[in-house]
């Protein structure tokens, strides 16, 4: 019964390796620009609101396989390398959530250039939501975060010798590629 339990760990493991940077690139594929501006943002969204809304579905299923994925990783590692996988596990986790509830947030942005929209109002009100102090705290946290957590479980899994050598350093480096990629691609 316990080969079972660490089979379909293995297996979700591995699906969750190769299907989330596939949703992910995916997702990067079709993405419409990312504007600094709030205006600018909401003009991008309202020339294709169906490319952002396929972009915002594949981030949140690639950012949502996460969460089974750290867990196995974290699953993977408890009896060699416990320590470091479950502070690094759980500080990926959390991140993860972070990431599945910036994805969701997205939902409501491109609701606010539906037709009949008071484009200044929406302006006014995602500016707000992106300049509160209480909202932005919970996203500001989610990369290093990811970024710590991930290094973390990483390590985790060399010292455990769960995985070989170079796919423990491919978890870390691609997860800081993705968020480089992210804020290079961002205006």
């Amino acid at each position: 019964m316990f080969s079972d339990s660490r089979r379909f760990f293995r297996v979700v493991v591995g699906v969750c390796l190769i299907a989330s940077p596939l949703t992910l690139l995916a997702s990067a594929l079709i993405s419409p620009a990312i504007e600094s501006s709030e205006a600018d943002q909401l003009a991008v969204i309202a020339q294709d609101p169906g490319r952002y809304y396929l972009f915002t579905v594949l981030i949140f299923v690639s950012t949502a396989l996460w969460a089974p994925l750290v867990l196995g990783l974290m699953y993977m590692v408890r009896e060699r390398a416990a320590t470091l996988g479950n502070v690094g596990g759980s500080l990926a986790f959390v991140a993860t959530l972070v990431g599945v509830g910036d994805a969701v947030s997205q939902l409501f942005i491109w609701q606010m250039v539906v037709p009949g929209a008071d484009r200044a109002q929406m302006v006014a009100l995602l500016s707000r939501f992106d300049n509160a102090g209480g909202a932005a705290i919970f996203f500001r946290i989610g990369g290093p975060a990811l970024v710590i957590g991930t290094i973390m479980l990483s390590i985790a899994l060399y010292r455990a010798r769960a995985v070989p050598a170079w796919a423990a350093a491919g978890v870390a480096l691609g997860t800081f590629l993705n968020i480089a990629g992210f804020v290079a691609s961002s205006n």
